[in-house]
């Protein structure tokens, strides 16, 4: 069977950039795919997009997914192939939303069958998420301030284990890769990859993996010591010499270090709540890196 590798998110773990760097022609990510025999369906992507607001996927979107995307790939030259889309476990910060990727998992092992399903699961430390998450709410115009947001987000929602393991339900436990979406890896074991990017090319088998540092800059998140201005412009608060004082951020494949608004305290009770699932994600689905950096008081 050929291999289909796919990316399912997390949110808030690059997916932009992961998209532009092997969705597009002029990017050598891109021509390595190909190189490799890899074929990228951004089509596919788009059409997954499309769909994400459904709370479940009917037998109407298994069809046009079936007869327009997948059925002609049974007949292609291309010995694989790769597609993306965070929305397939689209966590966000809403305590009342479905968790999409309960119902995605099993809808893509129908829809996938006859293929060698890799799935790729990019995952971050979960007061980190809580702080992006946080800028994105921002961005989108958000009034709540940092304290009031961490109190009321429902960490439960977190649960990486879960995610990986509904996609391993579906697909089998060797079929996920998970990945700590961190800059800098931490490996337990010698040989492990030193950051994200190069795990993620890895898990595709890419012959000659790009440099993170040779990525696109894409898809700026706003940094958290724009936090307050920005709360202040969204509130309507701030004088017209503020307006032009929250520049945009890093990019998006950075992590939120430096200046954070996240205490101790928080992070510890955010991490604390994790702990258990997290040293159970480490030890089945990623034994190469250190599982203390996601437990309390690893990283803030």
């Amino acid at each position: 069977m050929n291999p289909f590798y796919l990316h399912v998110g997390l949110p808030r773990c690059a997916s932009t950039l992961i998209e532009h760097a092997f969705f597009s022609p002029k990017h050598e990510g891109y021509r390595q795919l190909r190189s490799d025999g890899i074929l990228p369906l951004q089509r596919l992507c788009m059409e997954f997009r499309r769909a994400y607001a459904l709370a479940e996927w009917t037998e109407d979107q298994f069809s046009l997914l079936w007869d327009y995307h997948i059925s002609p790939l049974h007949h292609h030259d291309s010995p694989a192939f790769f597609t993306s889309d965070e929305g397939l476990t689209g966590i966000d910060d809403q305590a009342g939303h479905p968790l999409p990727y309960l119902d995605r998992a099993p809808f893509l092992t129908r829809l996938l069958n006859g293929f060698d399903v890799r799935i790729i699961l990019l995952v971050r430390h979960q007061a980190r998420y809580v702080v992006s998450m946080y800028g994105l709410h921002l961005q989108n115009g958000g009034t709540t301030d940092f304290a009031t947001y961490v109190a009321d987000f429902p960490v439960h929602r977190l649960n990486w284990l879960a995610v990986a393991e509904a996609f391993a339900s579906a697909f089998g436990e060797d079929a996920v890769t998970v990945i700590p979406f961190d800059r800098e890896l931490h490996p337990a074991k010698e040989g492990a990859p030193k950051d994200f990017m190069e795990a993620f090319q890895r898990s595709m088998n890419v012959s000659a993996p790009i440099p993170l540092s040779d990525m696109p800059l894409v898809n700026p998140s706003l940094r958290p010591e724009f936090f307050d201005a920005q709360l202040r412009l969204n509130r309507g608060e701030a004088s017209s010499l503020e307006e032009g004082a929250v520049p945009e951020g890093e990019a998006a494949h950075f992590n939120a270090t430096g200046k954070s608004p996240m205490t101790e305290t928080q992070s510890t009770a955010i991490m604390a709540s994790m702990s258990d699932s997290n040293r159970e994600l480490f030890a089945r689905f990623m034994p190469q890196y250190d599982a203390g950096l996601y437990q309390p008081g690893g990283i803030l």
